[in-house]
């Protein structure tokens, strides 16, 4: 059986079948602007150019955008696009020097109109330096167009006036080749981006300056706003005042550099009457956004406001020019000194050198305006790198076609370590309000892995195979953190405590060894990838790494837990979990709403990242009753192909035990039994139904603690409500017969008669 895909995306990803594997795609609105497919809202920046998608990628979108663009350029292994938009064969020979049918055959589309339509081209790597983006105009409108780096070509879907696109016949990319420009193309090609100038190109379009013109325009900018605009009550008007810093931030925006002529602006600005504060400043300049159909650009600053004050440019265009012939060598230099500076800061943060040295490198990065969670985010990727660490979902082999008979790998089965609660290979979220017995759980987790006893809800334990030592990293307790655990770990008092604590290592502060807590910095990473090669001192593999707490060790490796690279973190945690085979489990402390009690799964805080990222996400709520002081109640909010379940439990002699009875019936199981023989109930006699009112009796419960656990079961799809009555369901009667040996072959034989099977 192979998985069906709905047709329209079967017929979207058809059209990109044939591409080759260096091709990326970005996704767009119905307008042909980028739009991040997960949210639909318009890349208003360039984050787009740097964000490219394999054709499967984009399936896993499921259409969550209108149209399909093919990124042009470096990213996509130096690809160009001529655009033929009413040219003539005449007017391109003699800028080209061949006519249009001469060109070799390529992959070629076009949105509907006749005689308009794009082919693409590979250019050798050896000319992507001379090659731009350009237009040739006539009668103001687009003829011809080359399209390149920082710029895509929309290659199926919508078009904004309502046609398609489809590919020339014979020109689809599983019909035909991409084809390399001759050489005799290119050669003309450059000579003509050198030498045609194009009168009326506009100004303010962005995408069709070349990197030179922006930077022309930015000086030009600070030209006008230290010699050219007056420091007067003219800009006393704020529209007048918020046109200047837009289209500073604008320009700013085109280098990708959001705040390269603030300074300028905030400048200019203090000679202003209005003028209050730079940080009041700086909090428009950030707010600065172009609004829908806003014309607005340097154009308009130098006729509006500069002219009329005697403008003149003091350099033209290629006096600009010839200063700025070294920037290629001076920008290689650069990159040349990133590299440089980061393979030092990387080796003198692994083996935790010189504090100043390392200060002075983070300077030299920040002057090439490469701010410190990206110097943060490098360093990590740098780390997984050097050992072998996967991270990205890169593509390296041709796509299998596969189906639901076939053979899974080890990474994609996701073996339970210990079932309904620890994954091989996979990180866990365990989080809770302080007090809830998140140090106690977790441990009671270790003494599983250790032992193989059952724990909690589960009749199942760590299977012998799979059994082994845990590394234990406790960070949030600073010095006193081994004394903490310890009291915790004598509380559980455990039938098997010595095999437990001969497969126990304890990682935190030691004053008397001189060893400071445990921090995600790139040496306390290495540290811990170099113990999880040699294993536990005692020769058993670890098979349970606990990090105590997500925010504790982020923080104190420097990494902002709000607005740092915290999906790095994950990510890595991940790679390391699935690199050497064991459950990485984070203790983390949950948010608590304005209310008070918690914010469910999305209480963790900080980035999204923290819970969405985790196989497995457990949250703890401390409780009481009359009978118990200290409640805990364990939610599984996610555990990868499983349903979403809870349980209750007080610590006892015997571990933990149930506080709805004995460990194989929980409440759940209570309630469907419950239903499921209805006519033990007082005055019932009937089967499979109940109310509300009758469970609660049968059960001697509170009926508003039935009426809050039938909730959960309806979310569950575990029972159905109709007429007052609460009914088995047939996820129920299944999960009954799971639970109640006792009563399998019944609850089989009426599902069996209900549904036609089991």
């Amino acid at each position: 059986m192979t998985l069906a895909k709905s047709s329209s995306l079967d017929s979207w990803t058809k059209k990109l079948e044939g591409f080759p594997e260096t091709i990326r795609f970005t996704t767009c609105n119905g307008n042909k602007r980028p739009v991040d497919p997960l949210t639909k809202l318009v890349d208003t920046n360039t984050n787009w150019q740097t964000r490219g998608y394999t054709p499967e990628q984009l399936d896993e979108f499921h259409l969550s955008y209108d149209a399909t663009g093919v990124m042009l350029g470096e990213i996509s292994g130096g690809l160009d696009a001529f655009d033929f938009d009413g040219i003539t064969n005449q007017e391109f020979k003699e800028n080209f020097g061949c006519n249009i049918k001469d060109l070799p055959p390529t992959v070629s589309f076009t949105s509907g109109r006749e005689d308009r339509f794009q082919s693409l081209y590979f250019i050798p790597r050896e000319h992507w330096k001379d090659i731009k983006p350009k237009q040739i105009r006539k009668q103001g409108e687009v003829i011809f167009e080359n399209r390149w780096s920082g710029q895509m070509s929309v290659v199926s879907g919508v078009h904004p006036e309502g046609r398609t696109y489809s590919f020339l016949p014979g020109r689809a990319p599983n019909e035909i080749d991409i084809a390399t420009m001759p050489e005799k193309v290119i050669e003309n090609l450059k000579l003509w981006l050198d030498t045609y100038q194009g009168k009326e190109v506009q100004e303010e379009k962005a995408l069709d300056k070349t990197y030179l013109d922006i930077l022309y325009d930015i000086s030009k900018y600070r030209d006008i706003l230290r010699n050219w605009l007056p420091y007067s009550e003219v800009f006393g008007a704020y529209d007048d005042w918020r046109n200047v810093g837009m289209i500073g931030r604008l320009l700013s925006l085109q280098v990708n550099k959001p705040d390269l002529l603030f300074k300028d602006f905030d400048y200019w600005s203090s000679k202003q009457p209005k003028y209050e504060t730079t940080k009041k400043t700086k909090a428009k300049w950030d707010s600065f956004k172009r609004q829908e159909g806003e014309v607005i650009g340097l154009g308009s600053l130098i006729r509006n406001y500069a002219e009329p004050n005697g403008y003149t440019p003091k350099q033209t265009f290629e006096e600009f020019k010839q200063e700025q012939q070294t920037e290629p060598e001076k920008e290689k230099d650069a990159v040349q000194k990133i590299k440089e500076t980061m393979e030092e800061l990387y080796k003198l943060e692994k083996e935790g050198g010189n504090w100043n040295r390392k200060q002075y490198l983070k300077s030299i990065l920040g002057g090439y305006q490469i701010k410190k969670d990206e110097i943060q985010l490098r360093l990590l990727d740098m780390l997984a790198l050097e050992y072998g660490i996967n991270l990205a979902e890169e593509q390296t082999e041709k796509r299998r076609h596969r189906t639901f008979s076939s053979r899974m790998s080890k990474e994609e089965q996701m073996e339970p370590l210990l079932p309904g609660f620890l994954i091989e290979g996979k990180d866990c979220l365990l989080m809770g309000e302080s007090g809830a017995g998140k140090t106690l759980g977790v441990l009671a987790l270790s003494y599983s892995v250790a032992t193989g006893w059952p724990i909690f809800d589960s009749p199942f334990g760590v299977h012998t195979d799979k059994q082994g030592a845990t590394l234990g990293i406790f960070s949030d307790g600073g010095e006193g953190s081994f004394g903490m655990v310890k009291k915790y770990a004598e509380m559980l008092n455990p039938k098997e405590k010595d095999l437990w604590e001969d497969n126990f290592n304890f990682w935190g502060a030691d004053v008397s060894n001189k060893t400071s807590s445990w921090s995600f910095s790139i040496k306390g990473l290495s540290e811990l990838i170099e113990e999880l090669k040699q294993g536990h001192p005692n020769g058993a593999p670890y098979k349970l790494v606990i990090v105590d707490s997500l925010k504790k060790v982020v923080s104190l490796a420097g990494i902002d837990f709000g607005i740092g690279p915290m999906d790095m973190v994950m990510q890595l945690a991940q790679g390391i979990a699935s690199k050497f085979n064991v459950s990485w489990v984070w203790i983390h402390h949950t948010k608590p709403n304005s209310k008070g009690g918690t914010l469910g799964i999305a209480s963790s805080g900080g980035s999204s990242n923290i819970y969405q990222i985790p196989y497995c996400v457990h949250r703890l709520l401390a409780t009481s009753s009359p009978e118990h002081k200290h409640i805990t109640k364990w939610i599984v909010d996610k555990f990868r192909g499983e349903m979403r379940r809870e349980f209750q439990y007080v610590l006892s002699e015997s571990l933990f035990e149930l506080i709805d009875g004995e460990e194989s019936s929980t409440l759940t199981t209570k309630i469907l039994k419950t239903i499921w023989v209805g006519s033990d109930i007082p005055g019932g006699g009937h089967e499979h139904f109940a109310t509300a009112e009758e469970i609660a009796f049968s059960l001697d419960m509170n009926i508003k603690t039935i009426r809050n656990n039938m909730t959960q079961l309806k979310k569950s799809f575990l029972v159905t409500y109709s007429k007052g009555c609460y009914f088995l369901s047939k996820q129920g009667a299944k999960q009954l017969s799971i639970d109640e040996i006792g009563i399998r072959a019944e609850v089989e034989e009426w599902m069996k008669n209900k549904w036609g099977r089991v």
